[in-house]
């Protein structure tokens, strides 16, 4: 079954993983009028499976009677047209995942890649690389790798640097799945404050954030 994983949390935002396993016409026919000019506008034809599969599970988890168009602000950051739900996309090969939530989300998913230990000082901190040593680095540090997309989609307005604007509190491998606590840390703004979530698939990791509200710290 394509749709490998779907969960609601308490204050109503939906998760998703999809597993992409059908034809661009599959879609095609379940998404009806307007997906195709909306895969004309700047989707590159490599990217319209990828593309098909994220607005198709958009749809399914959103609950509205007729499809909303899925567009891109000045930033980049899509939203569903219309509506105040915030979302956010994620493909990796296969696999697709979105979110959406009345808050400000995001949501990373990414295939097992090795080279994940090789890269991991170039986007962890020093902390971070700290904890997410020993014989789990590697999936903890897709964990963080995720945590960090997820938390610069929910920002939405780039200019951030993973090792030192992304941050996630120590955390505790769990191969069914956890949290942990994530943050944004900007020049001279408060912290924006994130509960993270991963679990682990055979496919990959997948990843998202929720915002929680902001502190002031002297």
């Amino acid at each position: 079954m394509p749709l490998r994983f779907a969960r609601k949390e308490k204050n109503a935002f939906f998760t998703g993983l999809w597993i992409t396993a059908e034809t661009e016409e599959w879609f095609l026919q379940r998404l009806g009028n307007g997906i195709a000019a909306e895969m004309e506008a700047g989707i590159p034809p490599f990217r319209r499976l990828e593309a098909l599969s994220t607005r198709y599970l958009l749809h399914v988890l959103s609950g509205l009677p007729e499809r909303a168009p899925c567009v891109k602000d000045l930033f980049g950051k899509p939203y569903l047209e219309g509506q105040e739900t915030r979302i956010s996309i994620s493909h990796s090969g296969p696999l697709a995942a979105i979110i959406l939530s009345p808050d400000a989300v995001g949501v990373d998913v990414q295939q097992w890649d090795p080279r994940m230990e090789r890269l991991a000082p170039r986007f962890c901190h020093e902390e971070e690389i700290l904890f997410a040593h020993g014989k789990d680095s590697l999936q903890m540090q897709h964990v963080l790798w995720g945590a960090k997309e997820a938390m610069y989609k929910a920002h939405g307005r780039k200019r951030l640097d993973f090792r030192d604007h992304l941050l996630c509190d120590r955390f505790d491998w769990n191969p069914a799945g956890g949290n942990f606590d994530a943050r944004i840390l900007e020049p001279d703004t408060p912290p924006w404050l994130f509960q993270g979530y991963y679990r682990p698939f055979p496919e990959g990791m997948l990843v998202w954030v929720v915002e929680k509200a902001p502190i002031f710290v002297s």
